[in-house]
């Protein structure tokens, strides 16, 4: 069995199960993927060190999670800057081990088993390290001490198959002009500078460089009060002559004020980062332009996708039924599941984050490059969309082949209102 998905790819031992999945339901977590394995069968949990797949282990198992962490200076409550001086290199403090971690019997000991356990002899140890300039914590749990060369054997064999694509993080400026004044809907182009550090998959040193910037996408928003929202993609050119493209979004609550802290999003990345926007405006409807101060993260070279969502919006009918198109690259029949969560205001004014509530769930059969799903707004959804002209969503997909070859992706997406023609008389 093997696990795929956000960079990662990892090949289980005969007779392990396994997941990767990122914490939808904790905003305020800096926990990208997740990656669960055991050598028995997992209970559902999205618990990230699996305190339940601990308390339900019989003493013949291993478990293994696998934790990505988010860089402290991208971190929401970290200060946004602008000079490019911020240390971006997360090989720096708790993540300095470079390379993943070989298991040892002598670092392991029960007190660092995590939650509730009836097992007499269970025993754990965790490794902080840095791959590819992403860090994570290995959190490694064997039922009984006296398996533990034998089981640790074969958890590093699995280890060994591990891949980690590599990641680049850039700081940025960047000037973005709308094609005419916004709200409603325009098109929009940019131009900017920054830093970005180069990671490496085989552990080197990072490379920092300095870094252009294009930017092309939409504006969108409501009135003055309503979120504004700029969608597109950044385009950067690498020393090896390599464009990079980044498909970002980037929310503000509104636009009464021009000065704002807004949250930017990469296509397939579960941490929104902030960032600052000034907007240049005649008035809170009239906005011409907008100057962006932040960063992302984004992976390098990525892991082919066999799964995408690639609409950017849908339109639903008064019974909240639409249809997404999604595609797929696996081999053979693929099967999973899509689901929809409402980013709706958290009704704190001083902050312009957005709560995710789950309006729709769908399992799915994907049988070609290109499959029509269709799906029902819960009574919530339909609720949420009965309240506004488009409801921002974030749909996301996850699936496997025939193989166990898992896959998962989320997209941003806006979900309209079907306008219905007026009667006639």
């Amino acid at each position: 069995m093997s696990l795929q998905g956000y960079g990662l790819s990892i090949t289980l031992a005969s007779g392990w199960n396994g997941r990767i999945f990122t914490d939808l339901v904790d905003e305020d977590s800096d926990h990208r993927p997740t990656i669960h394995m055991a050598s028995f069968a997992l209970p559902v949990t999205d618990g990230t060190f699996g305190a339940e797949v601990i308390a339900a282990m019989p003493s013949t198992g291993t478990f293994m999670s696998l934790v990505e962490y988010t860089p402290d200076c991208y971190l929401p409550d970290a200060p946004i800057t602008s000079d490019g001086t911020v240390e971006q290199d997360p090989a720096i403090g708790t993540f300095s081990d470079i390379g993943i971690p070989v298991l040892n019997t002598v670092d392991f000991d029960e007190g660092a088993v995590i939650g509730d356990t009836s097992l007499p002899a269970i025993t754990a140890a965790q490794y902080p390290f840095t791959a590819a300039g992403r860090p994570f914590v290995l959190y490694v749990v064997i039922g009984d001490s006296a398996q533990l060369a034998s089981s640790l054997a074969t958890a590093n064999q699995i280890l060994q198959t591990l891949i980690v694509s590599p990641i680049f993080t850039c700081e940025f400026k960047l000037h973005i002009a709308f094609a005419q004044p916004a709200p409603p809907s325009t098109t929009c182009t940019g131009t900017g500078t920054g830093v970005c550090i180069l990671a490496r998959a085989d552990g080197g040193s990072s490379e920092k460089i300095p870094a252009t910037f294009t930017f092309s996408g939409t504006a969108d928003g409501g009135i003055c009060i309503d979120e504004f929202n700029i969608d597109g993609t950044i385009t950067t050119t690498l020393p090896d002559g390599r464009a990079v493209d980044v498909p970002i979004h980037l929310a503000i609550a509104g636009t009464v004020l021009p000065n704002n802290v807004g949250l930017l999003s990469v296509e397939d990345d579960p941490i929104s980062l902030p960032a600052t926007v000034k907007l240049t405006q005649s008035r809170c409807d009239q906005n011409s332009a907008a100057d962006v101060t932040g960063a992302f993260v984004a992976l390098l070279s990525p892991l082919a996708p066999s799964v995408v969502v690639p609409a950017s919006t849908a339109t639903a009918s008064s019974q909240g039924q639409l249809a997404i198109p999604v595609g797929w690259a696996g081999d053979g029949v693929g099967q999973g599941t899509l689901s929809l969560f409402a980013l709706v205001p958290t009704g704190d004014v001083n902050t312009s984050r957005r709560k995710r509530v789950r309006i729709a769930r769908r399992h799915v059969r994907l049988r070609s490059e290109r499959t029509l799903v269709h799906v029902r707004l819960s009574r919530r959804g339909r609720r949420f969309l009965s309240r506004r002209r488009r409801l921002r969503v974030e749909a996301v997909l996850k699936a496997y082949d025939e193989h166990g070859h898992h896959a998962a992706t989320a997209r941003r997406l806006t979900i309209r209102r079907r306008k219905h023609p007026r009667p006639r008389h």
